[in-house]
């Protein structure tokens, strides 16, 4: 009777004790809000704040409404960032946030405009997805939707620009067609410049802890985010092709483990077309790359 009683008792409070987590690919940090807090003008994207506690109940609905497919495809383009408020040891940027935007609930979501401005409002979690999505659309407005795409843009190169880089480094930079996993195409110039951006290097730093954490699916997420900063970094398109030729090593099915070697060769050969100190490391995983897809050729005898 007693060994019923507790696994009753265990099962009732099961739910207080999983803690708040907000979906992976938010910035999860008041470091990142600080960061962020300071470029949003020069970014010009708006960052959509989303305060909580981990133990907070309505929090945990929060986090799978904000985790759903529709939901994050829409936010795709604005810069977010979650504060865990609820700890008893407030850091002085916690606090700074909670009486700027006047914080007095959770969870909480505050839409910050590249000009300072800010919108404070909450989405009831009872709400279904489609109609979570809904009140979320209305309350961002189609403003800030239009200029959390147009902040991300990735311009294609004219001729204008080309010329420049022929004139300052006498030689015609070569252009590279890039394809990402979304299917997002744009032109790449491979030229002699390396000066790695702060918010790139950021998330490039980030996404090594998780590499090294063996979580190579959030890395890859990193990596891919850097790329927003910072078009020509080497240290990012390395990254990228190390991420594909380990999922490759992972892969049981022949096919599919050459798909990811021909996406880490592709992103080695990007990393090899710019100058930097990642050069020699691309170079060497290159050759890895290139003698794993010539055994899998010719062990599946495909045909290019």
């Amino acid at each position: 009777m007693k060994r019923m009683l507790i696994v009753i008792i265990f099962f009732i409070s099961l739910p207080f004790l999983i803690k708040a987590t907000p979906p992976v690919n938010w910035l999860n940090s008041s470091f990142a809000y600080k960061t962020k807090i300071q470029t949003i003008k020069k970014d010009k994207v708006p960052i959509l704040l989303y305060v909580y506690a981990t133990w907070c109940p309505y929090c945990k609905k929060m986090d799978k409404k904000l985790a759903s497919p529709k939901v994050q495809e829409y936010l795709k383009g604005f810069t977010k960032i979650a504060i865990n408020i609820g700890s008893k040891s407030k850091s002085n940027i916690v606090k700074k946030i909670m009486q700027q935007y006047k914080i007095t609930g959770f969870p909480t979501l505050v839409l910050i405009y590249p000009n300072g401005k800010y919108k404070k409002f909450y989405i009831k979690v009872e709400y279904s997805d489609s109609k979570f999505l809904k009140a979320l659309k209305r309350k961002i407005g189609k403003k800030a939707y239009r200029m959390s795409k147009k902040g991300n843009k990735i311009s294609k190169l004219n001729k204008k620009e080309i010329a420049e880089l022929y004139n300052n480094n006498g030689t015609k930079p070569k252009i590279i067609e890039i394809s990402d996993e979304e299917g997002e195409h744009t032109q790449m110039r491979a030229y002699k410049v390396i000066t790695e951006d702060p918010q790139a290097k950021f998330y490039n730093n980030t996404g090594d802890i998780y590499f090294n954490k063996g979580q190579y699916r959030k890395a890859k997420n990193e990596y891919f985010e850097s790329l927003k900063y910072n078009k020509k970094n080497q240290r990012s398109y390395y990254n990228l092709a190390r991420i594909y030729y380990v999922l490759s090593r992972k892969q049981k099915d022949g096919f599919r483990k050459l798909k990811f070697l021909k996406k880490a060769k592709f992103y080695s050969d990007v990393a090899i077309g710019y100058s930097g100190i990642y050069l020699q490391d691309t170079k060497a995983i290159k050759k890895q790359i290139e003698k794993a897809i010539k055994k899998e050729n010719k062990k599946y005898k495909v045909i290019k």
